[in-house]
């Protein structure tokens, strides 16, 4: 039977879960400690879900605590109960953080910022009025960015919000209420340092060619990708900004400019999902998966808060090949909806 406290935990991720400024489909997680236990979501699943199947698997947190001993963030945590779920590839890196319950979400108005080659010293301060906040760049998530994660927690052990550059955010608390609670406050101070670009939403009236495979976006701020041309000058130069967005969408966005180009690729057997005309707007292949329409979203709102394109510090194309040629986001994206 379902505690009162996990019942209550249900409830706050599928609140998170549900909003896609925190959390896009499967990203983000949740996790707490618990009797030698650590509760956390299984690889793929969505917290939004949280009220409506069970997402949570449970680990031993005795042997992850001998792991974390030793320095070996490389072992891949199993499922005591549920074996039907995968643990997350980021449950060591929970594990590391002394907190009860630790939310690890895909703001967006913090992606915004982290970003960026330099993040405001004004931000940090502003952070550490209300938190004990330590930054670490950007590390491939898993063992990489679990290892970097106990360095930054050795050098400031009191520290309850991690910012992961390229990345998201990690906050540790005592109590569910404190969770959201830090939470929003972080939100409300990234909010400060990100202005939200006021993009064109003219496009041209175009007649796409007769292909039943595809749809223009419903979405004006997507096909603003598209038919603005300083978002579209962005979309060209910075594409890969974090890890989600590359294993979801691809190493690099299809920009086509020419009539001939679009018809050649949409004869294509294989062709691409996501299209961007340049002042025509996005085209979406039918029956994309819900988890790259949130992505696509998602990777808009970052755009329109972040137009400097010389300030972005995209994922290297050595980085972009260890997201995309890694087995557990392969495992990840398979079991999408």
């Amino acid at each position: 039977m379902m505690s009162d406290f996990q019942s209550q935990i249900n409830m706050m991720s599928a609140r998170i879960g549900a909003n896609k400024m925190w959390v896009q489909a499967a990203g983000g997680n949740i996790s707490w400690k618990d009797r030698g236990i650590l509760w956390i979501k299984g690889s793929g699943k969505w917290l939004s879900a949280a009220r409506i199947e069970p997402i949570f698997c449970s680990v031993d947190l005795n042997k992850l605590k001998e792991q974390i001993k030793r320095k070996d963030f490389s072992t891949v945590a199993e499922s005591i109960d549920n074996k039907n779920l995968r643990p997350s590839i980021e449950t060591i890196l929970h594990a590391i953080m002394p907190h009860k319950i630790v939310a690890h979400v895909h703001s967006l108005q913090a992606l915004s910022v982290l970003v960026r080659k330099n993040i405001s010293k004004d931000l940090q301060i502003a952070l550490n009025s209300i938190a004990n906040a330590v930054t670490v760049e950007y590390r491939k998530p898993g063992e990489e960015l679990a290892t970097a994660v106990y360095n930054a927690m050795i050098d400031s052990p009191s520290a309850n919000v991690i910012l992961l550059k390229n990345h998201g955010i990690v906050i540790g608390a005592e109590t569910i209420p404190e969770v959201y609670s830090l939470l929003k406050s972080v939100e409300d101070i990234f909010s400060k340092f990100s202005r939200v670009y006021q993009y064109s939403e003219t496009f041209e009236r175009y007649c796409f060619p007769v292909n039943n495979f595809y749809e223009l976006h419903s979405s004006a701020l997507v096909n603003s990708l598209a038919c603005d041309p300083t978002l579209l000058s962005f979309v060209e130069k910075n594409w890969a900004i974090c890890p989600d967005h590359v294993v979801f969408l691809g190493p690099f966005p299809i920009i086509l400019n020419a009539d001939d180009q679009i018809s050649e690729i949409l004869s294509l057997d294989h062709a691409p999902e996501i299209l961007f005309l340049p002042k025509k707007g996005v085209m979406v292949k039918k029956g994309i998966s819900l988890a790259k329409l949130q992505q696509l979203e998602a990777y808009a709102e970052v755009v329109i808060r972040n137009i400097d394109i010389g300030n972005v510090r995209c994922l290297s194309s050595g980085e972009v090949d260890e997201l995309i040629n890694w087995d557990a986001e392969k495992y990840r994206q398979s079991i999408q909806k």
